[in-house]
């Protein structure tokens, strides 16, 4: 607590300082100090009780999680869109939205990048699912906000082989 008090001497009298307090909350909720002063020599104490509560950050991804299924290798799905909504007590910093594209997922449309989302704010963004391989595929949403927090969605996805079926016959060409 920056005081402009002496504190080695006794301030005049009818003379005033400046005691300063800072809060910083660690944790969500009401919040109360105290600050007592005393004078050496003087009986008594003055005390100040300082009140405060801390705000939350928060932001959600819906869905929290999508199962793109059987997708054809080297073929896009249909876009799905996530919405990243602010649903804490803070205004969001930009939004940075990152994508584990090493397993055919990306994004096809945004517009969270850089965005600001005020209290109840939302913002979209589009992805499609293009698996380069066969089997499983897993990835994720990271979306950080800031002083608003963090957030995520799962992705999952399978990679399976096109199959063509052609009929051949006399006189076709």
């Amino acid at each position: 607590v920056p005081s402009s008090c002496p504190h080695t001497s006794r301030l005049a009298p009818l003379a005033t300082c400046r005691i300063v307090a800072t809060f910083v909350p660690t944790a969500a909720g009401a919040r109360e100090a105290m600050v007592a002063i005393t004078a050496a020599g003087q009986t008594g104490t003055a005390t100040v009780v300082l009140f405060g509560r801390g705000l939350t950050g928060a932001l959600t991804v819906t869905p929290p999680l999508h199962e793109f299924g059987r997708q054809d290798r080297g073929v896009a799905s249909a876009p799905v869109s996530f919405e990243i909504e602010n649903t804490g007590e803070l205004v969001s910093g930009p939004i940075a939205v990152v994508l584990d594209e090493g397993m055919g997922f990306h994004v096809a449309s945004d517009n969270c990048a850089g965005a600001v989302l005020g209290l109840g704010g939302r913002c979209t963004i589009g992805v499609t699912f293009t698996p380069s391989a066969l089997g499983p595929a897993l990835g994720s949403i990271e979306v950080d906000g800031g002083a608003a927090g963090q957030s995520a969605a799962s992705l999952g996805g399978s990679g399976q082989t096109v199959v063509t079926v052609s009929r051949g016959g006399i006189g076709t060409g």
